[in-house]
């Protein structure tokens, strides 16, 4: 799990962004359940938490061999959506990078089964932005005193085998979050990040697969 400390001036300037998106744009419901409408607190809150992850990572990649676009702030209209997250560059060859926010609270990445779909060359691709990520990156977020944790990865690979297996890595919505005492709204595939395995596992009705772990790559550590 890597801490990253974020960029004040990059998090006002976030911060602005969101206040102005929350005015203009037209948002779907929550979590894809077309049952629960989200407030202007709870869209400018989930905004900033999904920023603020972005700016994490990116800050990371800055430190890195890898290159990367930067972080989008265009406003979408309810139904448009963006191309991904980052694609990121290294020797020649080009990965499609999605981030997953949560809070610091979270200790499992979460992906709504209906947001995902597996075509028959097995790979998996977002139907929100008709995207097919070479990892999903999990982000733990405090947006009070804008640090994030870079907790852990999966790749496209490990999305196919979970869609192929949901006795594994399903869990139905009004189901309990692994560890937790949340219900689910609606279906999820779950994963545990790295560092909480154990603590986890000990408190789930059944075992939860972890991410794989993200491994420091930046140049020049201390």
């Amino acid at each position: 799990m890597i801490k990253i400390d974020l960029n004040k001036d990059m998090c006002d300037e976030i911060d602005k962004f969101v206040a102005t998106m929350v005015k203009e744009a037209d948002f779907r419901p929550n979590f894809f359940d077309n049952s629960e409408e989200r407030s202007p607190g709870e869209i400018q809150e989930n905004a900033i938490e999904g920023k603020y992850a972005e700016l994490g990572f990116y800050q990371y990649i800055q430190g890195t061999k890898y290159e990367s676009n930067k972080i989008n702030l265009d406003i979408y209209q309810r139904g448009k959506w963006d191309a991904g997250d980052f694609k990121i560059t290294y020797r020649d060859t080009t990965y499609q990078v999605e981030i997953k926010s949560s809070s610091m609270k979270s200790r499992c990445l979460l992906l709504p089964c209906e947001s995902m779909r597996l075509t028959s060359d097995n790979k998996v691709y977002f139907y929100d932005k008709n995207n097919c990520p070479d990892w999903v990156i999990g982000v733990r977020v405090d947006t009070k005193h804008r640090v994030v944790e870079l907790a852990g990865k999966v790749t496209n690979k490990d999305l196919c085998h979970a869609i192929k297996n949901p006795e594994t890595y399903c869990w139905r919505a009004g189901q309990k979050i692994p560890g937790t005492s949340i219900s689910l709204k609606v279906d999820n595939y779950v994963w545990v990040f790295p560092n909480f395995k154990e603590r986890v596992n000990k408190n789930s009705d059944r075992i939860v697969i972890q991410t794989q772990e993200f491994i420091d790559k930046r140049r020049n550590l201390k």
